[in-house]
């Protein structure tokens, strides 16, 4: 029995399935759940000769320590996990979240060609569903407002006063 164990065993190669271990990431295609499944299989094989509530410990420990979302391992870390199981609940949890709020983002952003956004700070105050065309208080002109007026000296301070073509030549 001995003999077949050496030769067809793992408890000889724990060494080499914890440096596995610590090798190992999560890859970006692999879920949460397949990440879960491959890191209880190499835990289990890395400490064959541990008690079950000290594997408990190293499955929790090398699941969190692998995720490739650095949010979500931190999040999760936070948690004091006490079993895998848990600790991959929550992950899904804060990916299932962030999925969420990622729905809600405007992803494009459409301007009718006549006019050019005005853009400060990375806000656009034109938009493609309000059609809304600003209006120069220097100048008169539609498409720019007065800070962005080309017409405007540069250099002088404005008091706020309405611009007249005549003191702009």
């Amino acid at each position: 029995m001995e003999g077949l164990d050496t030769r067809y065993g793992d408890k000889h190669l724990e060494h080499v399935f914890r440096a596995q271990l610590r090798e190992r990431t999560q890859k970006p295609n692999e879920s949460l759940q397949q990440w879960g499944v491959e890191v209880e299989r190499l835990v289990r094989r890395a400490y064959v000769s541990m008690t079950p509530e000290t594997v408990e410990v190293y499955l929790v420990q090398a699941f969190i320590d692998g995720l490739r979302d650095t949010e979500v391992r931190a999040t999760v870390r936070l948690g004091h996990h006490q079993t895998l199981k848990s600790a991959m609940a929550h992950a899904l949890e804060v990916e299932a979240v962030r999925q969420d709020s990622r729905t809600h983002r405007v992803r494009e952003v459409v301007v009718s060609p006549s006019v050019q956004p005005r853009q400060r700070e990375g806000v656009v105050f034109s938009s493609a569903k309000s059609r809304y065309i600003p209006t120069c208080y220097g100048c008169g002109e539609k498409g720019h407002i007065r800070t962005d007026c080309p017409k405007r000296k540069r250099g002088s301070v404005d008091s706020g006063t309405q611009v007249n073509e005549e003191s702009l030549n």
